[in-house]
């Protein structure tokens, strides 16, 4: 397990269990999620676990360094069954300036199934998560994993849900995922000072950012509660906007452990 994984593992750890992390916290904004946005739905999705090979890498999207836009009508498409979102993230960052590991656990509402993507079609009101990064690791849709043997799941920075795995009412999409640092200000900026070594990074999301960090429905009318914990070096200070719910050192962990 190299460090970037242990990074991610222990953030995972801190919030599954002690619910306290390197650095917390809790911001909301807009609409509020569902009243129980947590809890399973009781519609069970009837699609056969994929088997899926522990050594299998994970999804790829070939056109990541490429640009693709949403459009307004994918847009106004997606605002009209998505509601309702809540994030729980964790990031990851160990020193290096090439790729941080991340966790996204996304609550939703979907007030109708939506078809399936086909190549080459017409595919404006099918349900999909924006995400322009490296790799992603693991993508489990209630509680059912998608692995390789699922066509077009993630094109040209879409992960598109497949039909059978969508449930009308409470959704949950849980993406283990690796993105790049960006050096033109789109994403997570990285900032190496040639003076004395001293690394930095800022995020920077607006106006339409927020996805080449992590999988979200990036648009500006689909509002969202979020919580999340960075998993940081422990000479690196981590600050934002936000209160701070907790602060706690993590277990040291070397490329031997």
């Amino acid at each position: 397990m190299d460090n970037k994984q242990k990074a991610l593992a222990a953030g995972a750890a801190f919030l599954l269990t002690a619910g306290v992390a390197v650095s917390t916290w809790y911001f909301s904004k807009g609409r509020k999620p569902a009243a129980d946005a947590g809890a399973a739905s009781q519609e069970e999705v009837k699609v056969e676990e994929e088997v899926i090979d522990p050594n299998w890498p994970g999804f790829d999207d070939p056109s990541s360094k490429d640009n693709h836009y949403l459009s307004k009508v994918e847009a106004y498409s997606r605002s009209q069954y998505v509601s309702d979102v809540n994030y729980l993230l964790t990031l990851g960052f160990v020193k290096g300036g090439e790729t941080f590991c991340g966790k996204v656990t996304i609550d939703y509402n979907l007030s109708k199934k939506t078809e399936d993507f086909v190549e080459g079609g017409d595919n404006s009101e099918c349900l999909f998560i924006d995400y322009k990064g490296k790799l992603i690791k693991s993508l489990t849709v209630n509680g059912k994993k998608i692995g390789p043997n699922t066509p077009n799941v993630w094109v040209k920075h879409r992960i598109y849900i497949p039909k059978a795995h969508q449930i009308v009412g409470q959704n949950k999409c849980v993406v283990e995922f690796e993105t790049f640092f960006v050096t033109d200000c789109q994403g997570m900026q990285y900032f190496k000072d040639d003076a004395d070594g001293s690394e930095y990074i800022y995020s920077e999301l607006e106006p339409d950012y927020c996805h080449i960090i992590f999988p979200c429905f990036d648009q500006p009318d689909l509002k969202a509660t979020h919580k999340s914990c960075i998993v940081a070096p422990e000479d690196w200070e981590v600050i934002t906007n936000s209160a701070k719910l907790s602060v706690t050192a993590a277990a040291s962990f070397s490329d031997n452990t």
